[in-house]
């Protein structure tokens, strides 16, 4: 089995607290949902983590320099293992421990991962300057069949994305998520999203999720033999 994407609820961004992120569709009982999600606090964010529902677990988390100064912005992955309640779930409600300015994210539904230790390595990016590209970190990924997760955000918040090599699966208001499957161990294959418009700054993370760990192959001849005692 190999891991696999299915689905992924909207791109969202907000200027406030807090951010409702539409949930996945087709949600079923042992799914993994991954949020990927950012947010800036000007007042400085050092300190200052996600809130979230119960049952996600954060798997990476950076402080990154924004415009709006040094250590005032955080790009975070998250995964959970969905349970009864998820199938029904509409979104899914994040805020921080004290008031951000602005947040954004996204989650995607993926199965056929392993069923413990799924998450790998994730990395993000911001960058402060005129420009229309984003270049997502390269990855060392740990196994072979990793599903390689992206999303991309622009300030501006109007012009449409193009991330060669990768499969786009959103691409509004400035924001893309994108995924691709990687069959080999090693460093990922450098990746970037260019926006058709330019913008001051620009935002991206990339996360890497495990299919189930290959079973070993058997090797050698099986023998038998049949003595007069196995003969009836």
């Amino acid at each position: 089995m190999t891991i696999t994407y299915r689905s992924n609820g909207g791109c969202s961004i907000v200027s406030g607290t807090s951010i409702n992120l539409t949930a996945p569709s087709g949600i079923v009982v042992g799914d993994l949902l991954v949020c990927l999600i950012g947010a800036i606090r000007g007042a400085g964010i050092t300190g200052v983590t996600f809130t979230q529902e119960g049952g996600w677990t954060e798997d990476y988390t950076e402080i990154v320099t924004t415009g709006s100064g040094a250590s005032t912005g955080r790009l975070s992955a998250f995964s959970k293992i969905a349970v009864s309640a998820d199938t029904s779930e509409a979104s899914y409600t994040w805020g921080m421990t004290s008031s951000p300015d602005a947040l954004f994210g996204v989650v995607f539904r993926i199965d056929g991962h392993r069923t413990s230790g799924y998450y790998d390595v994730a990395d993000g990016v911001w960058v402060v300057s005129s420009g229309t590209t984003v270049n997502y970190p390269q990855l060392t990924q740990a196994a072979n069949n990793e599903l390689l997760l992206y999303f991309g955000v622009e300030d501006a918040g109007v012009d449409t994305a193009s991330t060669p090599g990768v499969t786009e699966v959103s691409d509004v208001s400035g924001m893309t998520a994108c995924y691709e499957l990687d069959a080999t161990s090693g460093t990922t294959t450098a990746r970037t999203t260019t926006w058709s418009g330019t913008s001051t700054e620009r935002a991206g993370i990339i996360a890497a999720y495990k299919s189930p760990a290959a079973t070993a192959a058997v090797t050698g001849t099986a023998t038998a033999s049949i003595t007069e005692a196995d003969i009836v």
